[in-house]
């Protein structure tokens, strides 16, 4: 068969499925041409098992394929060689340990299915109805949703969403989305579903990352998490150009550095002698007291500088 064939016979629908490819080109290529999440390289498979696995392609690349060629030929292989047919040998058990029940091989290259060791192993077949009874099931709501709680625990979020839509869950689906966003850095959008959907942590804490504070504490302060809340509530006053209420606030904390850094912004100069003062760095004092039109303590701390 083809591969515009197999293209033809590979849209997946059902659950429990995944295509393996090599690397990151054939795996756009598949994902566009399938319109589907649900092409992984073999790397990223790593530690996923599936009912049924489609291994696109293993041996298509020119190394990988002299490499095979090489094998099946029994021709000899210098040490240099073994780095490169131990990570072979490696990717391909990789490959074919993530099927439970069945793996489906399509390759433009087969000299390494010519190999002694796997030649006696296949079934082959050109016969286009046994790809589709084979491949083309059809699954239930409840088998998409499992299928999607699979990936959503391992984190794998764009795959996770495509099973809870094909289950017609529409809040898990949005729920992955919200990490799929976060992930691309569209905070705002994420933060929304995750408020949505009840995860006020990840709301927000994504909230935050979009600078919108005061919607973050709101659900800090439903969430009593005092730090989290104080934290939040400086970066709403800073925002708010409200400098004095977040050195307050950074007082609390008893982080002077930053309530310095905030009374500057704010150009409060009695706040600052004050803090000089108190480190005894009198010169800077004298300088901010000066600047606070308070001359009689600038006059003294220069005294006490020595800078008469």
């Amino acid at each position: 068969m083809s591969e515009k064939q197999i293209l033809e016979r590979l849209h997946l629908k059902g659950a429990g499925q995944i295509i393996l490819v090599r690397n990151k080109d054939e795996q756009r290529k598949l994902k566009k041409a399938l319109h589907t999440e649900l092409v992984f390289t073999i790397n990223e498979a790593k530690g996923l098992e599936f009912d049924t696995v489609f291994l696109w392609k293993f041996s298509s690349g020119k190394k990988s394929a002299d490499i095979w060629r090489r094998i099946k030929n029994d021709h000899y292989f210098d040490q240099s060689h073994y780095p490169h047919i131990k990570h072979e040998i490696n990717l391909l058990y990789v490959a074919i340990t993530r099927a439970r029940n069945t793996l489906i091989l399509f390759d433009s290259s087969h000299d390494i299915w010519e190999v002694d060791m796997l030649r006696n192993l296949l079934y082959r077949t050109g016969e286009e109805d046994v790809l589709s009874e084979i491949w083309q099931k059809v699954s239930t709501p409840e088998e998409w949703e499992k299928q999607g709680d699979y990936f959503f625990q391992r984190e794998y979020y764009p795959a996770a969403a495509e099973c809870y839509k094909n289950a017609g869950n529409l809040a898990r689906t949005e729920i992955a989305k919200a990490f799929i966003f976060a992930a691309k850095k569209q905070f705002k959008v994420a933060a929304e579903l995750f408020e949505k959907h009840d995860y006020p942590r990840e709301a927000a804490e994504y909230y935050e990352d979009a600078g919108i504070f005061d919607r973050a504490l709101s659900l800090w302060e439903k969430l009593r998490d005092r730090s989290r809340i104080r934290s939040c509530r400086i970066r709403l006053y800073e925002q708010n150009g409200e400098h004095d209420k977040a050195a307050k606030e950074w007082l609390k904390s008893k982080d002077f550095k930053k309530a310095l850094e905030s009374w500057k912004r704010a150009g409060n100069n009695q706040k600052i002698a004050e803090y000089y003062y108190s480190k005894r760095q009198y010169g800077k004092a004298a300088e901010a007291f000066e600047k606070a039109h308070d001359y009689e303590q600038a006059a003294s701390c220069y005294s006490k500088a020595k800078q008469f």
